[in-house]
């Protein structure tokens, strides 16, 4: 659901890309989106902090191949 709503909110921006599009984009309900977020929002932040921890796993793997 997080990568369909990134490439949603990528092609139609935050504020154009809807819910229902989103859920459809990711082949579930719109009521599927709101049993895991809160709105919009929430899974703005959701998707933000998937990113976040992909980076930091990332940065990890250099550091350790640096290292030995």
């Amino acid at each position: 659901m997080l990568e369909a709503a990134a490439e949603m909110l990528q092609a139609r921006g935050l504020d154009e890309a809807s819910l229902e599009e989103i859920a459809d984009a990711a082949g579930f309900s719109k009521g599927a989106v709101y049993s895991n977020f809160k709105g919009k929002d929430d899974l703005l932040l959701a998707l933000i902090r998937q990113r976040v921890d992909e980076r930091i796993a990332a940065v990890g793997r250099a550091r350790s191949r640096a290292a030995g």
